[in-house]
């Protein structure tokens, strides 16, 4: 990274770490707008003239969306632990989030995954000319959120788990549930997983996967795993409902 910016330590506080995120990712290219849509899914379900509207956005989770608090709270024991994280991010438009996640885990493994990746193609120069990615180009994937990526995350996981998940995507109920039960195969016991700008689907998730504790803040919904404990009263309570249900039906 450049001189305009400092590495995070890892002894840094989760302010320290919100301050630092919010930075690195104005270094990086902060926020973009209007940018044009070339590739979508074939089950994408909106029409031509939504597609056209407007262009996509990027570069806006830790200052603009106000995320960083969420994501330093939750990265902080991962920076702090010191060993190798896998990190995956589905949704990555121009890079910079990759450019950030490669900085803050520059030990790691950064796995990008979008249905288009000329747009991040086209920056890279752009990204690397501030220093980003010193080690080789990104681990880049062509990923559609609306169908099964199961097997093509097996082969290029190539038995890694995963310790971090960002889906900053579609954005869709749709797109997040289908991705995350993709995703969720390969997570690591200790992870943490951040679905962005859509603020109805935390309870689906909840509803999905109960050995999750999932937690809503705004638009930003964050996944850990549940202690036993909890995973336990949360079986138990399924099936007195569905029990009790059956009694009066």
């Amino acid at each position: 990274m450049s001189d305009d910016t400092t590495s995070v330590e890892p002894a840094a506080s989760c302010r320290e770490l919100g301050e630092w995120l919010v930075r690195t990712e104005d270094h990086y290219g902060g926020f973009h707008k209007g940018i044009p849509r070339k590739t979508v899914s074939p089950l994408d379900p909106r029409s031509p003239e939504e597609l056209e509207r407007g262009g996509m956005i990027g570069g806006d989770r830790m200052s603009v969306h106000g995320y960083a608090p969420s994501y330093a709270e939750h990265l902080a024991p991962f920076v702090r632990s010191g060993r190798r994280i896998v990190l995956v991010e589905a949704g990555i438009l121009r890079g910079t989030g990759l450019a950030l996640w490669s900085e803050l885990f520059p030990g790691g493994r950064v796995i990008g995954l979008d249905i288009d990746l000329s747009h991040v193609r086209e920056n890279l120069p752009a990204l690397k000319a501030r220093g980003a990615f010193p080690g080789g180009d990104p681990e880049l994937h062509e990923y559609d959120q609306l169908i099964d990526e199961t097997e093509k995350l097996r082969r290029l996981l190539g038995g890694d788990r995963i310790d971090v998940y960002v889906d900053d995507g579609l954005h869709s109920e749709a797109s997040i549930l289908r991705s995350f039960a993709s995703i969720q195969p390969f997570l690591a016991k200790r992870c943490v997983c951040f679905v962005e700008d859509n603020a109805q689907v935390w309870w689906l998730l909840q509803e999905r996967y109960p050995q999750y504790t999932v937690l809503r803040r705004g638009e930003l919904t964050v996944l850990v795993p549940s202690p036993w404990w909890l995973r336990w009263k949360r079986r138990v309570g399924k099936i007195l409902r569905r029990t009790l249900g059956r009694s009066f039906a």
